[in-house]
């Protein structure tokens, strides 16, 4: 892993107001706090790493998936990348791969390799750009 951190501590603190905070909740407190789990996000988007196989050093991958989800359900994680857009040097692209060709490279796993259709490699996708439609 090339960085554990993709922003620095200053544009953290100001995402950080817009997260709902880590204590003060019922129930058993959280497994991952708010840096790692924002950061986790932004390792599996950029990378595209499937969630299960998020390094350790972010946390557990599952609360930090289910962490997200909330975040998007509640609206926050729209925040969370218009701030980003509006920080200097973050650079907002994922990575992305087409669900048709993994389709494919599965459905012929046990003929020839000559028979496999080319994998390429993800193509990076702005996250604010709206999704383009299906061909």
């Amino acid at each position: 892993m090339d960085r554990l951190y993709y922003l620095t501590d200053a544009q953290f603190e100001q995402i950080n107001r817009l997260l709902p905070p880590e204590e003060g909740r019922r129930g058993r407190p959280p497994t991952v706090k708010n840096r790692e789990a924002l950061e986790g996000v932004l390792h599996v988007l950029r990378t595209g790493t499937p969630w299960r196989d998020l390094p350790n050093a972010y946390g557990p991958w599952h609360p930090i998936y289910r962490r997200w989800q909330r975040w998007i359900e509640r609206g926050v994680w729209g925040e969370i990348l218009k701030r980003l857009q509006r920080l200097k040097r973050v650079d907002l692209t994922i990575a992305t791969s087409s669900a048709t060709q993994s389709s494919a490279f599965l459905t012929n796993s046990s003929s020839s390799a000559e028979s496999l259709p080319a994998m390429r490699n993800p193509t990076p996708t702005s996250w604010l750009s709206s999704p383009s439609p299906s061909s």
